[in-house]
């Protein structure tokens, strides 16, 4: 299943922006007509969201008084930010937060998207561009800030199962059901709990995917035990 299944967001999927969340039968049903002549079939979406955040460091929290994303617009010019390039460039990252939040930091670390956090391990960075699914947020208690103008981690990046449709159609019966059994079990607790395996417990990520499956019972037996292929 893994060569011709992907994971998705509604933002690039409907070519539009993701500005009301899929879980919208109406919004959804766009992005599956969106797919469907380029024979691609949506299934979901997932319950959880992988919306924007800024978390910075408990200590820095505390002497600035951060609660919110307005906030941190009143102290930012004294402050070092960690991000990758692609959130300083794009419209509804780094931009977004100047504009409308005021925020302008003293100092912007750029570095790959993976290696954010490791400027919070040095200590080399007071705030960072994170991830509502990140499971490095609870390893370092950082704090998250609140959205107070709802425009930041307002855009919704909600998740769904893109799969080829041909292969689909020549799959097992009962395919179709488990990719929606499956996505809908990808509930925001179940998410970081998989990406702390990963991004912690340094585990590989079909790993961490097949035993999740095989405890829900969501795999044949011979896939579970790395032998064969297909859902059940």
């Amino acid at each position: 299943m893994t060569t011709d299944t992907q994971n998705d967001q509604p933002g690039l999927a409907a070519l539009e922006p993701a500005v009301n969340p899929v879980r919208d039968a109406a919004h959804f049903r766009r992005i599956v007509r969106a797919y469907r002549p380029r024979g691609l079939t949506a299934i979901g979406p997932s319950p959880y969201v992988n919306d924007n955040r800024v978390a910075c460091r408990p200590a820095v929290a505390r002497r600035e008084n951060l609660r919110t994303l307005s906030d941190l617009g009143r102290v930012a010019r004294e402050l070092v930010y960690s991000a990758n390039s692609r959130h300083l460039a794009r419209a509804d990252g780094y931009p977004l937060l100047r504009g409308k939040y005021g925020i302008r930091f003293k100092k912007v670390v750029v570095v790959p998207l993976t290696d954010r956090y490791r400027a919070i391990e040095r200590r080399t960075a007071d705030c960072i561009y994170a991830f509502g699914t990140d499971a490095q947020i609870s390893k370092y208690g950082l704090v998250v800030l609140r959205d107070d103008k709802r425009l930041f981690q307002g855009i919704p990046y909600e998740n769904f199962a893109v799969v080829n449709s041909a292969w689909l159609a020549k799959a097992p019966p009962g395919t179709h059901a488990v990719i929606r059994k499956v996505t809908r079990a990808l509930t925001p607790q179940v998410i970081r709990r998989l990406n702390a395996q990963v991004d912690l417990g340094g585990r590989q990520p079909a790993g961490v995917a097949r035993a999740f499956l095989a405890k829900k019972r969501l795999l044949s037996a011979q896939y579970a035990a790395g032998t064969g292929e297909g859902p059940r």
